[in-house]
């Protein structure tokens, strides 16, 4: 499916190299009406340009050509998952900033609640459909400060968290920070190690597990049926509590496990991805056991969120654009899936491509030359990004594919590189030097 505003960067372009346009572009207005859509759709195009280094901006003058980067790499960036500017909602979310500074008094830049926005927990809470009570949601200022909050409630009770091998980057580096030995099990392409983790579970090891039940970052996959249920009944078994993340829950299918034991799982939604990092929010829904204990430690480590980005957020996620908008991105995200699909179908190497999800995954045999592949690459003006800060033990096992900043024509011609280089990779045996003695 082909959008306006493709089509405005796909002819700006196309006028840039034919040399149409050598410094300046047209007004906003002006390619407004040469393409017979609005303004925004236009800025949506002239943001995405700008994103990629093609164009920049200049204050009360407009948008000039970035003579040193025409043709910018930054349009075979493969390894970022920070989302484009235009798959976000920037005219819906204007909207509901206006409106609720419009709307509210002076009370929305006072301090927040600790456990957030009163109307957006009742919100949030009735999208399970369980008929939860709100005062099991927590609304928190962005996924790093939810890691802090689990990190300090184990550090106080001498409890330890179990994570996936490989796992969120970022989970990594805040339980290295806190000085916590990282316990993990593995997870590949093949599924999550179940038997490893039961017999950690059988000697009390581990209090929470850590997992991205679906779209894994960075694998891309998701646990099956089988998996969601053994892993469920390990938990209850065993009592230890998991940790969801569903970082993108707009272009999640399978179902949740919150959903499925909502008493043995704290449930994590972020909003970055899919609506706008700006926000700095995330959800934290957990079970009833454990809400009073993390609403106290949420307290004393002051986590709460902006009063004004959780207004937006309600506005936003009530409104008819979102759900407009999110069927616009699935959509859109779908196609890239599938063109990525199309395009590894000659790889050597196990892969997985999701058929609604950011990330792909390549799994490479031991020993790959990975880091003369990526240099190859990046000289070339394509990034890709191994899975070394992923891993808990630091080790490549494969590549990730981000989709967040790739066009459909951009994957085509990437993943075509990438293969090249790699089969390049294989059949360059590195000669050993001679030893003179």
């Amino acid at each position: 499916m082909n959008f306006k505003y493709t089509e405005i960067m796909d002819y700006i372009k196309s006028e840039i190299a034919k040399g149409t346009y050598k410094s300046k572009l047209p007004s906003i207005r002006g390619m407004a009406i040469r393409f017979s859509c609005s303004n925004s759709t236009v800025i949506k195009a002239y943001s995405e340009l700008e994103d990629q280094g093609i164009i920049y901006s200049f204050p009360k003058s407009g948008y000039y050509i970035n003579q040193n980067r025409k043709d910018s790499g930054r349009e075979f960036d493969f390894f970022s998952g920070i989302p484009l500017s235009s798959y976000l909602p920037f005219d819906a979310m204007e909207e509901a900033y206006a409106s609720s500074f419009k709307e509210n008094n002076i009370s929305i830049i006072n301090y927040s609640y600790s456990r957030g926005y009163e109307k957006l927990r009742e919100l949030l809470a009735d999208t399970f459909g369980l008929g939860l009570d709100p005062s099991r949601v927590f609304i928190l200022s962005g996924t790093q400060n939810f890691f802090n909050l689990m990190v300090a409630m184990i550090l106080k009770k001498d409890q330890e968290m179990l994570v996936e091998d490989p796992t969120y980057n970022l989970l990594v580096g805040a339980l290295n920070a806190y000085g916590k030995k990282l316990q993990a099990v593995p997870r590949t392409l093949q599924g999550l190690d179940l038997d490893a983790l039961e017999q950690k579970a059988k000697h009390g090891e581990f209090r929470y597990f850590y997992t991205m039940s679906r779209n894994h970052n960075p694998l891309g996959t998701s646990l099956t049926k089988s998996e969601r249920k053994r892993l469920l009944a390990l938990a209850r078994q065993y009592d230890f509590y998991i940790l969801e993340d569903d970082y993108i829950k707009e272009l999640s299918e399978e179902p949740c496990l919150f959903e499925e034991d909502p008493d043995r799982v704290i449930y994590l939604r972020s909003f970055s991805k899919t609506i706008s990092p700006s926000l700095r929010l995330c959800s934290l829904t957990v079970p009833e056991a454990l809400k009073e204990d993390v609403s106290r430690t949420n307290s004393y480590m002051n986590t709460g969120a902006s009063l004004i980005s959780q207004d937006v957020l309600y506005r936003y996620l009530t409104s008819d654009q979102y759900h407009k908008n999110t069927r616009m991105l699935q959509e859109r995200i779908q196609e890239k899936c599938a063109v990525l699909k199309r395009c590894l179908s000659d790889c050597p190497y196990p892969y997985y491509v999701p058929d609604m999800g950011l990330y792909g995954y390549i799994e490479l045999p031991p020993g790959f030359r990975t880091m003369e592949l990526l240099e190859t690459l990046d000289a070339k003006g394509l990034r890709f990004r191994s899975d070394v800060e992923f891993s808990v033990t630091r080790t490549v096992g494969g590549l990730r594919i981000s989709l967040s900043r790739v066009e459909n024509k951009a994957i085509e011609k990437g993943i075509a590189e990438l293969l090249l280089e790699m089969n390049r990779v294989v059949l360059e045996k590195k000669e050993p030097k001679d030893i003179y003695i």
